[in-house]
């Protein structure tokens, strides 16, 4: 691919580097990827017009797109969690959950919810609109088994902890370790 006519027949010297260098990067930055940049804007005005994403700064579209940074909410995501298997809002087990949850550093309860949503930013309206809604689900008794999640549901598969520190170091572990899928 010729980056200017009769490129192919130029050598790259130190001093014609820099010129090099900015073909490379409107080759690479805009004419390989004009294509696939239209075909998105096609698609996006075809849902929302130009007109309405003008009314909102870019800091705002991304805030509506991707939520919110601020810490998570856990009475708003404790409001709107559903309990499956063994699990109701008043087992022993789910009152460890949310006490361990509770004392997680902020930055702790984001990687948590992105263990479990795919994302680590709070809902722009809140748990509410997460759909589906958070859930949490017994994964049995056996206390040495981790924690595992469905992201694209948004379930917790939680074993049957006893101890507030055997589920802390458990949580903690999973959300730390960057693992997804290969922990069930």
């Amino acid at each position: 691919i010729e980056l200017k006519p009769g490129g192919s027949g130029i050598k790259v010297t130190k001093d014609n580097v820099i010129e090099y260098i900015h073909l490379v990067a409107d080759h690479r930055l805009n004419r390989q990827t004009r294509s696939h940049c239209r075909a998105f804007t096609e698609g996006l005005y075809s849902v929302l017009s130009v007109e309405w994403l003008g009314m909102f700064s870019f800091a705002e579209l991304h805030l509506l797109i991707c939520g919110s940074e601020s810490d998570i909410d856990l009475a708003d995501l404790r409001a709107n969690t559903v309990y499956f298997g063994a699990y109701k809002e008043d087992h022993q087990c789910v009152d460890i959950f949310w006490e361990v949850l509770g004392d997680l550093s902020p930055k702790q309860r984001r990687l948590f919810l992105a263990f479990v949503t795919s994302s680590d930013r709070t809902p722009l309206l809140g748990f509410a609109s997460l759909n589906p809604l958070f859930a949490v689900h017994s994964a049995g008794e056996d206390e040495d088994r981790l924690p595992t999640a469905s992201t694209c549901m948004n379930l917790l598969k939680l074993p049957e902890y006893r101890s507030y520190d055997v589920m802390k170091s458990k949580l903690v572990y999973v959300i730390e370790s960057g693992a997804g899928f290969e922990l069930s």
